[in-house]
């Protein structure tokens, strides 16, 4: 997690973090959670300046025009759907990935990575 987040996106990143299943998310994909946890961030704040405000404003000539707020909103809203699609946050998103199973038996890379060995192929007994 970038130590530059703030509060609000530090507590996305957790619960993203805690709501995938093991080993799923690697270093990889920590721009698509960061660009989430941002975009997410970025969302709410425009949400609650326009409940405090309002959804339109003034143009230069008097004309009544949609607030600025509402479109980088609507930018926000585009990225968070990108990076939750890339991350498998929606249903159908998630119907296509599938968590990783633990299928290297290489013994030196089971070492390694502190798991235990099992065999491909069981081996023949010797009693006989």
């Amino acid at each position: 997690m970038p130590d530059y987040l703030d509060d609000e996106q530090r507590g996305l990143w957790k619960q993203i973090e805690a709501g995938m299943p093991p080993g799923l998310l690697t270093l990889a994909d920590s721009q698509a959670v960061e660009r989430m946890c941002v975009a997410w961030a970025r969302f709410r704040e425009c949400q609650r300046k326009i409940g405090a405000l309002t959804m339109f404003s003034r143009g230069s000539t008097g004309q009544l025009a949609m607030s600025p707020l509402v479109r980088i909103q609507n930018l926000a809203s585009k990225e968070m759907h990108l990076a939750g699609e890339a991350l498998g946050l929606s249903p159908v998103a998630r119907a296509r990935i599938s968590a990783p199973e633990n299928v290297d038996n290489d013994p030196l890379a089971l070492l390694l990575d502190g798991q235990v060995y099992r065999p491909a192929v069981p081996r023949k007994s010797r009693a006989n």
